[in-house]
């Protein structure tokens, strides 16, 4: 299945990458520095969080890179909730297409989500509508300012939905 997202030496590349980073520990503006220059991919840059760095595939998905040992632990979130998370609301998380040690493939969505009273009550009733169904839905909401992360969302049009883009802090109730 990785065949038709990244190829074999993208592959080799993120598994040395992830060697690199399990040998050397690097402050996260350094991990990013260091990636760019490890990885050299093909693909453009499109984002980066403070542990992981996003690149367009050009083909409707993205490939997410860890640059530390948290985003590699939420890139395996990410793929385990998509995989077990069995509920409706399946259907507002990015699809997971493919995942491997360090890195994940995912549905790319680019229209952001509006930034309105309207969505801002639609994302905090989402935040309670996963964890109704058994999920701690974090980082879609700011603690502090009590408002929706709106980069971590997205409006996919062609079904009207909110889609989370970045749900690699989520949890299981009652895990940690």
């Amino acid at each position: 299945m990785a065949n038709e997202f990244i190829t074999s030496n993208d592959r080799k590349l993120i598994k040395k990458w992830m060697k690199k980073l399990e040998e050397k520990y690097y402050d996260t503006k350094k991990n990013h520095e260091a990636a760019r220059s490890y990885l050299k991919f093909p693909y453009k840059e499109i984002g980066a969080g403070y542990h992981r760095m996003v690149f367009d595939l050009n083909n409707g998905f993205v490939l997410k890179v860890a640059t530390d040992k948290s985003g590699i632990k939420n890139n395996q979130n990410e793929a385990e909730i998509y995989r077990t998370f069995n509920s409706h609301l399946k259907s507002n998380l990015a699809k997971v297409m493919d995942s491997g040690y360090g890195w994940i493939i995912m549905e790319k969505i680019d229209k952001p989500l509006a930034e309105n009273g309207e969505n801002c009550d639609k994302v905090f009733q989402l935040r309670d509508d996963f964890l109704r169904a058994g999920m701690r839905a974090s980082d879609i909401v700011r603690r502090s300012k009590r408002e929706p992360k709106w980069k971590n969302l997205r409006y996919r049009e062609h079904d009207r939905m909110i889609i989370i883009i970045d749900y690699g802090p989520f949890r299981y109730y009652g895990t940690e």
